[in-house]
C-alpha cells in the first residue's frame, strides 16, 4: 500500500545534508619536517557516496596551515621515514574483479616504482583486525596481510595432468570463513613485497591451522623475522570481527625471500612467544628488545571485555603485566583498558606507552610507563582518541556528541595544544552523562542527548536506544545518526545497562544467563530516570531504536512498557535457539542464555526460547518497522523474517526493509541513508497516529 504522510520528508532530508555534511577525521600520521596528513570521511546522502580524502598540514610556530582536501583512494600507507619514502596500497577494478598493487612514493621525486601483485593472492586485508602494512627497518621490504590464493580444484570430468595432486570432485568444497565482514573469506597469511626487484612472495614457516595478521618486523640485524598474531582454527572457525576471545597467541617466524625456483618448505619454523591467554596487538619498544601487547584470560566467554597491557622481554619470553584488569572500580577509578587495539605507533619516548580506551561512558587518551607496573593509567586528555604518536608528540582525534570532530597536535612536555585543519567547534545538540543508583546494588549509566535549541513550550520526543552487544558500550562521541536525531527534534538516551563494557569485570559478567532481564529491565529504570528528571520530554511521544542485542532488548520492551509507541529494530535477535545453528557466533547463544554448560540440548534449546522475546510477541501493540541486510552473518535474517510474520499475524503494524548484499551494521551509504530517513517517518507517522 502506498504510504500517504510524507510531510515530514523534506525537513528530515535537508537536515540529513546539514549533518552529514561534518568531515570526520578517521586517521592521521606524522611525515617528514613537522608536516602532518589527515585523512577524512564525508558523506554525500544527495548521492549515497562515501568520500576519502586527506588533507596536508604543516605546524610552524606554534600554528598549523592546511592545504585543500585531495580525493585518495589508497587502502592502506606505510612511511618509512630513514629513506623519505611512503607506500600505498591501492586498488581498481578490472572487469568486475578487483586488482591491487603497491606504489612507492619519494618526498622529492614523487612515484618511484609500481607493484602489481594481484596474481600473488586474492584480497589484501584492510580492517581492523587482521590487516598490517609495514616497512622492514633496512627499507627493504613490505609486509602486509592478504587472502591466500586457494587450492585448485577440479570437476570429475575435467581434463587433468596425470601428475597433478588436484583432487577430482573437489569444486563444490565448502570453505569456513571467519563470519560477519569476511564474506569468503578464511585464509589471512603474511607476504612480503621485495621492493626493488618488484617481487612478492608468501610467507613460509607457518602451519595451516593457524591464521596469520598484525604482522610486524622484528627488529634484528642478524636476520629477517616477523612477530604476529595467530589465530587457531582447530576445529572451527567461528565469527572473529568484534570478538575478543577467539585463541591466539603471539608467533615469531623468520623471513628468507626465496627465489623462483627455489624449493618452498612446509616445516613449521613458528616459535610460540606467549601461552594459556589471548593475545593480539604487539608494539615493539624503541630499542627493539621488547614487545607491549594485549592480553585476554584464556578462558573469556564473553566477546569482550577487559584487556592487560602486558611487556614480553624477547629474548627470555617473561611477561610483566603493565596494566592489570580491574573487577569492581571504585568510584571514578580507572576500570581497566577497553579498546581493539594499539595505535600503530605508540611510544611517546623509550618508556612511555600512550593509548586510546573507553572508561565508563567516556573515551579518553591515556599513558603508561614501562619501568612501573601495575599502577594506574594517566589520563592525558578525555573525549579524545589517539591517531599517532612520535618524538614526544601526539596526533589527536576529539570529538563528543556536543563537539565536532577535529585534530589536535599536543606536546605533553610542553603543555602545548595545537588545533590541526578545522579548529573546535561545538554541535547542535546537548550532552550528560547520568548516573542511575535505584538502589545500593544497582549502578549504570545513560548518555542523554537534547536539542541545543527548543521551541519555546514544545515537548521533546525521545528515543531509547541501548548499545548491542550485548558485551560493547556507548562513549560520548561523535555520531552522525544521533545527531541526525537531535537535529529534527528528538531527545535521545544511550543506555550502558549492566552488562556493558568499560565499568569493570564484575559489571559485564553480572549480565550472561541474565539476558532479557537484567538489560530489560535496567532500560524500563533508564526511562523511568529520564522522565522524572525531564519535565519537557513528552511521555507520549516516546519510541525505541535499535539494532543486534539491542534490538533483543527493543523486542521485549515492546512486550513490557506500553510507553513506547513505536520502535526500529535492525538485525534484531528474536530467538536466540533459532539463530544457534546459523549463526557465526554460536558460542554466544550459549553464553549470553546461560547454558555453556548444559549437556542436554533440549533443556539448553528451552532455556534460549525462554530468555527470547519471541515467546512474548502476542503481547506487542505499537508498530515496528524491522531492518536486515542480506549479508548478516551474525544474526540470520530468520530472526527477523520470523518476527515480522508473527506481528502480522497478531494484527501489529510492521513492515520489513531488506537491504542486498549489506552486512550486520547495515554500513553501505545508500542503506544507512535509506533506514535512518524511513526511520524518521516511521516514528512520525506512528506517534502521529497514537495520539
Amino acid at each position: 500500500k502506498k504510504r500517504v504522510r510524507m510531510s515530514g520528508l523534506p525537513f528530515f532530508k535537508q537536515s540529513m545534508i546539514d549533518v552529514f555534511s561534518v568531515m570526520n577525521p578517521v586517521s592521521g600520521w606524522f611525515g617528514h619536517s613537522d608536516s602532518i596528513t589527515v585523512h577524512y570521511t564525508q558523506t554525500d546522502p544527495t548521492t549515497s557516496t562515501k568520500y576519502k580524502f586527506e588533507r596536508q598540514h604543516l605546524v610552524s610556530n606554534g600554528t598549523a596551515v592546511s592545504g585543500f582536501p585531495t580525493k585518495t583512494e589508497e587502502i592502506l600507507r606505510a612511511y618509512h621515514h630513514p629513506s623519505s619514502r611512503t607506500a600505498v596500497i591501492v586498488s581498481t577494478v578490472e572487469k568486475d574483479e578487483k586488482k591491487y598493487a603497491i606504489e612507492i612514493w619519494h618526498q622529492s621525486k614523487g612515484l618511484l616504482s609500481v607493484i602489481k601483485v594481484t596474481d600473488q593472492h586474492k584480497q589484501i586485508y584492510s580492517d581492523p583486525w587482521f590487516s598490517s602494512f609495514q616497512w622492514s627497518p633496512d627499507g627493504k621490504y613490505l609486509v602486509y596481510v592478504a587472502e591466500a590464493n586457494p587450492p585448485k580444484v577440479a570437476e570429475f570430468f575435467a581434463s587433468q595432468d596425470p601428475k597433478s595432486s588436484v583432487t577430482p570432485g573437489s569444486k563444490f568444497d565448502y570453505k569456513e570463513t571467519w563470519g560477519e565482514q569476511y564474506e569468503g573469506l578464511s585464509n589471512p597469511s603474511l607476504f612480503v613485497a621485495d621492493v626493488e626487484k618488484k617481487k612478492i612472495i608468501q610467507v613460509e614457516g607457518i602451519p595451516e591451522h593457524i591464521t596469520a595478521g598484525q604482522v610486524r618486523w622484528a627488529p634484528s640485524t642478524s636476520e629477517y623475522g616477523l612477530v604476529f598474531v595467530g589465530w587457531d582454527t582447530r576445529p572451527r572457525r567461528l565469527g572473529i570481527i568484534y570478538c575478543y576471545n577467539r585463541p591466539s597467541s603471539l608467533y615469531y617466524v623468520p623471513f628468507k625471500f626465496t627465489e623462483e625456483g627455489e624449493e618452498k618448505s612446509k616445516e613449521d619454523k613458528t616459535v610460540q612467544l606467549t601461552k594459556d591467554c589471548i593475545a593480539r596487538s604487539p608494539r615493539f619498544t624503541p630499542k627493539g628488545d621488547k614487545i607491549v601487547f594485549l592480553r585476554c584470560h584464556k578462558d573469556m566467554l564473553t566477546h569482550a571485555g577487559s584487556s592487560q597491557l602486558c611487556l614480553l622481554d624477547f629474548r627470555t619470553r617473561d611477561v610483566t603485566t603493565l596494566v592489570d584488569t580491574v573487577a569492581a572500580p571504585k568510584a571514578n577509578q580507572f576500570p581497566g583498558i577497553y579498546t581493539c587495539a594499539l595505535p600503530d605507533s605508540c611510544f611517546l619516548d623509550e618508556n612511555t606507552v600512550v593509548f586510546s580506551s573507553a572508561f565508563y561512558s567516556s573515551l579518553g587518551v591515556f599513558s603508561v610507563r614501562l619501568d612501573n607496573a601495575n599502577t594506574e593509567p594517566t589520563l592525558i586528555e578525555k573525549d579524545a582518541s589517539v591517531l599517532d604518536v612520535t618524538c614526544g608528540k601526539i596526533l589527536l582525534r576529539e570529538a563528543a556528541f556536543d563537539k565536532l570532530p577535529f585534530v589536535r597536535l599536543l606536546i605533553p612536555e610542553q603543555d602545548l595544544k595545537i588545533d590541526i585543519g578545522v579548529p573546535e567547534e561545538k554541535s547542535h545538540a546537548k550532552v550528560e552523562i547520568v548516573d542511575v543508583n535505584p538502589n545500593k546494588e544497582t549502578f549504570f549509566q545513560y548518555i542523554y542527548l537534547s536539542p541545543e535549541k527548543k521551541t519555546d513550550g514544545a515537548k521533546t520526543p525521545l528515543i531509547v536506544f541501548p548499545h548491542g552487544g550485548p558485551h560493547s558500550g556507548f562513549v560520548n562521541d561523535f555520531s552522525y545518526d544521533m545527531l541526525y536525531f537531535v537535529k529534527i527534534g528528538y531527545a535521545v538516551i544511550m543506555i550502558n545497562y549492566r552488562g556493558s563494557t568499560n565499568f569493570g569485570d564484575n559489571f559485564l559478567d553480572s549480565l550472561p544467563g541474565h539476558v532479557g532481564d537484567i538489560d530489560v529491565n535496567d532500560c524500563i529504570v533508564a526511562l523511568d530516570h529520564v522522565l522524572t528528571k525531564d519535565d519537557s520530554i513528552d511521555v507520549n511521544k516516546v519510541v525505541y531504536y535499535g539494532g543486534s542485542h539491542s534490538g533483543f532488548i527493543g523486542a521485549h520492551l515492546l512486550a513490557r512498557d506500553y510507553r513506547i509507541k513505536s520502535a526500529v529494530l535492525r538485525n534484531p535477535v528474536t530467538d536466540i535457539g533459532a539463530m544457534l545453528n546459523a549463526t557465526d557466533i554460536p558460542d554466544w547463544c550459549h553464553v549470553e542464555s546461560g547454558t555453556e554448560k548444559e549437556t542436554d540440548e533440549i533443556a539448553s534449546l528451552s532455556q534460549m526460547y525462554e530468555k527470547s522475546p519471541i515467546q512474548h510477541v502476542k503481547k506487542v501493540k505499537s508498530p515496528v518497522l524491522l531492518l536486515i541486510g542480506t549479508f548478516d552473518r551474525r544474526v540470520p535474517n530468520i530472526n527477523a523474517y520470523a518476527y515480522f510474520h508473527a506481528l502480522k499475524a497478531c494484527g501489529v503494524k510492521t513492515r520489513l526493509l531488506v537491504y542486498p548484499e549489506d552486512n550486520h551494521a547495515l554500513v553501505k551509504p545508500a542503506h544507512s541513508i535509506d533506514l535512518l530517513l524511513n526511520s524518521s517517518i516511521w516514528f512520525s507517522e506512528s506517534l502521529e497516529s497514537s495520539q
